[in-house]
C-alpha cells in the first residue's frame, strides 16, 4: 500500500512538473520580451550564451576537421574528446538559459548540470584509459619482439654481433614486424578501442550516477518542486545534489589519479597526461571554489555560475584551441622523429642521454677499461650544452681540462682518436663544438665496440629494452592514428 502511494505522488510530481513546463516552453521566450525588457544582467548572460555557444561550434569544427592531419589530435581519442566538451559546454549553456528564464524548476536545472558533469568525467576516464591501454600495448610488444629475437640460437645471435659493420636494425627488435603485430593487438575488435565498449562504458556509468540522482530530485519532498533555480540552492534537494556532485568528482579523480600512476613512466611525447593533468586540476579547483561560494556567499548562484563557465572555457580552450594550434606548429614525422629513429647511432647516443643508459654503458665500459670513451662524451656534451651559460673565463678552463684529461700526450684517462683529429685539435680555436671531431670518432667507437658487447650481457641488455619501451611509444600512437602496419626498419 505505501510502496502504491509512493508511486502515484511520484507519478503525480511528474504530471504536474511537466503539464507546467508544457504550457509554457513554447510561449515564455517570446512572451518574456514582450510583457518585460531583460536587464542588464540578462542581456549579459545572453551574449555570454550566444558567444560561448558559438566559439565551442568552431573549435569543435576545426578540431574534428584536423583530426586526421594531426598526430597530436588523432591519438587523444577525437570522438571523447567531443562528447567530453560537448558536455561541459552544456553546463554554462544551462546556466545563462536559467538566469534569462528565472522561472526555470530547481531540478530541472541540477539534473541537466549533474547529466553533463557525470558525461563529462565519464569522457575524461575513458580517454585516459584508452592511453593507458596504447602504452600498454606498446610493452606488449616490444616484450614479444625482443623475446622472439632472443629465442633465437645464441650462437647464431652472436655471430651476428659480431660480423663487421652489422647495424643496430640487425640487433635491436625490428620496427617493421613490431607494426605487422600491431594488427594483432590494435584493430577495431579491441575491447577499449571499441565504440561498443565505450557506449557501454557510458550507460553503465549514467545507469549508476546519473539516473538515481534525476529520480531523486523529481520525487524530492520539497514544498514546491518547481521553484526556481537561484532560489533552491539553499533547499534541501540542492544541498544533497550538490554532496553527490563532490563525492562523484572524488570518485573520478582518484580513477584519473590511478590511471596517470600507472602510466608514470611513459615518454609523454604527444602530451596527452600533461593535458588531462591540467583538466584534472582545474576540476578538483572548480569543485572547490564552487563549495566555497555557496556556503560562504549569499550571491551563490552567481557564484556557481561565474565558476563554471570560466572553468569550462578553459577546459575546452585546453582540448580543442591548444592542440589545433600545436598542430600548426608540429614538424613532420618523416622529417624528424622517423629520420632520427632509422639512424642507429643517433639512438644510443639518445640512450646514453637517460641517466639510466649512461651509467649502465659506463659500469659495463668500467669492467671492460674503457670508461674514458664514456667519460669523455659526457664532458664535452656537457661543455657543449652549457656554453651559454659560461662566461669566456669558465669556457677556457673547461676546455682546458678536457684537453688535458683527454687529449694531450701526458692525459691520465687518453681517448683513442686518430692522429688527424688530434693534431687538428689541438689548433682549433675556442668554441661551442671544438671537440665534435673528437666526440663523434669516439661515439663512434662505443657504438661499433663497447655497445654491440654491452646488448650481448642480459642485465645490460634489459636497460636496453626499457629505454626501447619508451622510444616505440610515439610509434605506436602513429600506429593507433594511421592504422599502417608497414613502415620500414628502424632501431627504435
Amino acid at each position: 500500500m505505501l510502496t502504491s502511494i509512493r508511486i502515484h505522488r511520484f507519478g503525480s510530481n511528474i504530471h504536474d512538473v511537466y503539464g507546467q513546463l508544457s504550457r509554457r516552453s513554447i510561449a515564455s521566450p517570446y512572451q518574456l520580451v514582450r510583457r518585460r525588457p531583460l536587464d542588464e544582467r540578462q542581456v549579459a548572460f545572453v551574449a555570454v550564451g550566444c558567444i560561448y555557444a558559438a566559439s565551442t561550434t568552431v573549435g569543435i569544427a576545426l578540431y574534428w576537421r584536423q583530426r586526421t592531419m594531426s598526430l597530436l589530435i588523432s591519438a587523444r581519442r577525437p570522438g571523447t574528446v567531443i562528447m567530453f566538451v560537448t558536455a561541459v559546454t552544456a553546463i554554462p549553456l544551462a546556466l545563462c538559459y536559467t538566469e534569462v528564464w528565472r522561472d526555470t524548476p530547481c531540478w530541472l536545472v541540477i539534473s541537466v548540470v549533474y547529466e553533463a558533469l557525470t558525461l563529462a568525467m565519464d569522457a575524461m576516464v575513458f580517454a585516459n584509459w584508452n592511453y593507458l591501454f596504447l602504452w600498454r600495448v606498446n610493452q606488449l610488444l616490444s616484450d614479444f619482439k625482443i623475446d622472439a629475437e632472443r629465442s633465437r640460437s645464441s650462437v647464431d645471435y652472436n655471430k651476428r654481433l659480431s660480423q663487421p659493420g652489422v647495424q643496430l636494425t640487425q640487433v635491436g627488435p625490428s620496427a617493421s614486424s613490431t607494426y605487422s603485430a600491431n594488427a594483432l593487438f590494435i584493430s577495431r575488435s579491441c575491447f577499449t578501442n571499441s565504440a561498443k565498449a565505450e557506449i557501454a562504458f557510458f550507460v553503465i556509468g549514467q545507469m549508476t550516477t546519473s539516473v538515481p540522482v534525476i529520480v531523486y530530485l523529481t520525487v524530492s519532498n520539497d514544498p514546491d518542486p518547481t521553484l526556481p533555480f537561484p532560489d533552491c540552492l539553499s533547499s534541501p534537494t540542492a544541498t544533497t545534489a550538490l554532496c553527490l556532485f563532490v563525492a562523484r568528482t572524488c570518485i573520478c579523480v582518484l580513477e584519473i589519479s590511478s590511471l596517470m600512476f600507472m602510466v608514470r613512466d611513459a615518454e609523454d611525447h604527444l602530451g596527452i597526461c600533461r593535458s588531462w593533468r591540467r583538466c584534472l586540476v582545474t576540476i578538483v579547483v572548480c569543485a572547490i571554489v564552487t563549495v566555497v561560494m555557496v556556503t560562504t556567499t549569499r550571491a551563490a548562484a552567481l557564484g556557481v555560475e561565474a565558476t563554471v563557465i570560466l572553468t569550462t572555457l578553459a577546459i575546452s580552450g585546453e582540448l580543442l584551441i591548444r592542440p589545433v594550434y600545436e598542430q600548426m606548429h608540429e614538424r613532420g614525422m618523416d622529417d624528424t622523429t622517423e629520420t632520427s629513429a632509422a639512424t642507429s647511432q643517433a639512438a644510443f647516443e639518445r640512450f646514453l642521454q637517460t641517466s639510466d643508459g649512461y651509467n649502465a654503458v659506463l659500469r659495463f665500459a668500467a669492467s671492460e677499461f674503457s670508461a674514458e670513451n664514456v667519460v669523455f662524451w659526457a664532458e664535452v656534451t656537457k661543455f657543449e650544452s652549457s656554453w651559454d651559460r659560461r662566461n669566456d673565463a669558465s669556457r677556457q678552463a673547461m676546455a682546458a681540462r678536457i684537453r688535458s684529461s683527454f687529449l694531450s700526450g701526458q692525459a691520465h684517462h687518453l681517448v683513442n682518436v686518430s692522429t688527424v683529429i688530434w693534431t687538428s685539435g689541438e689548433q682549433r680555436p675556442l668554441g661551442q663544438h671544438m671537440f665534435k671531431e673528437e666526440k663523434d670518432e669516439v661515439l663512434q667507437l662505443m657504438y661499433g665496440d663497447t655497445f654491440r658487447r654491452f646488448l650481448t650481457n642480459p642485465a645490460y641488455q634489459a636497460v636496453w629494452d626499457r629505454f626501447l619501451h619508451r622510444q616505440h611509444e610515439k610509434g605506436m600512437l602513429l600506429s593507433r592514428v594511421s592504422s599502417s602496419f608497414t613502415k620500414p626498419d628502424s632501431a627504435v
